[in-house]
C-alpha cells in the first residue's frame, strides 16, 4: 500500500515497517527485543517463538529491500541488555552496507556507547527532508511532518453480526504519523481518528486503508 506525504512516496509493508524508496530507507518502530524474555525470566509461560517471528521479519526485509537506511523509532530494546540484544548486534554485522540509526525511546536505557559498539547512530531527533522522526508523537508542531511510535496504535474492527477485532495500524494525521509496534507480544492502544485522517491497518499478507 502506498501513501504520499509531502510529496514523498512511502510504502506501508505488512510487517509493520515502511519505506521510503527515494531514500532506500525503511523505518521502524518498537521493536522491544528482551520483551519476551525478560518476561520468561521473571516467570511468565510466554512462548519463544515470538523472538523467531521477530527476528524472521527483520531479517527478511533486509535481504529483500533495496535497502541503504533503517531508522529505528525507539524502544528497540525492551529494557536491559541480555542475550537478544547481542543477537540482534551480531545481526547488524551481517548488513555492513546498511546504516543503522536508533532514534532513542523511553525503553532505550542502556549506556550509549553500547549502542555506538553495536553499530548505531544515535538521536534523540532526526531531520530529514520533509520529515522529523521522533520516538513520542510532538506534542509542539513543527513546519516537518513528525513520523514517530510510541503509541502501539490499534483501531477495533466491527463486523455485522457485532464480533469485533483490534489489528495493528498506522495512521496518518495532518501533521504526524505513527507506526505501529514492529515486536510480538507489545499490545495495542485503539486510536480515535479525527474526520480527515487516514487509518490503514496491518494484516497478515497485505495493509490495506479502513474508515474507522
Amino acid at each position: 500500500m502506498d501513501v504520499t506525504i509531502r510529496d514523498i512516496n512511502i510504502k506501508l509493508l505488512s510487517t509493520k515497517a515502511m519505506l521510503i524508496p527515494e531514500w532506500n530507507t525503511l523505518v521502524v518502530s518498537d521493536l522491544h527485543f528482551g520483551k519476551i524474555t525478560h518476561f520468561r525470566k521473571n516467570g511468565i509461560g510466554i512462548p519463544t517463538h515470538g523472538i523467531e517471528d521477530n527476528w524472521a521479519l527483520l531479517r527478511s526485509m533486509l535481504l529483500n529491500e533495496n535497502i541503504d537506511e533503517v531508522i529505528f523509532l525507539g524502544d528497540l530494546f525492551h529494557a536491559h541488555i541480555n542475550d537478544e540484544c547481542y543477537a540482534f548486534f551480531d545481526l547488524l554485522t551481517q548488513f555492513p552496507s546498511i546504516s543503522f540509526i536508533l532514534i532513542k525511546g523511553n525503553h532505550d536505557i542502556l549506556d550509549e556507547s553500547i549502542y555506538h559498539t553495536g553499530g548505531l547512530q544515535v538521536y534523540d531527533v532526526l531531520k530529514k527532508g520533509p520529515f522529523i522522526f521522533t520516538h513520542e508523537p510532538l506534542e509542539e508542531l513543527t513546519e516537518a511532518y513528525c513520523i514517530s511510535g510510541h503509541i502501539h496504535p490499534g483501531v477495533r474492527m466491527v463486523g455485522k453480526g457485532g464480533q469485533s477485532v483490534r489489528l495493528a495500524c498506522f495512521y496518518f494525521g495532518e501533521h504526524q504519523a505513527l507506526l505501529p509496534a514492529f515486536g510480538s507480544f507489545t499490545g495495542l492502544k485503539t486510536i480515535k481518528p479525527l474526520e480527515n485522517d487516514r487509518v490503514f491497518v496491518c494484516l497478515p499478507d497485505e495493509v490495506i486503508e479502513v474508515f474507522a
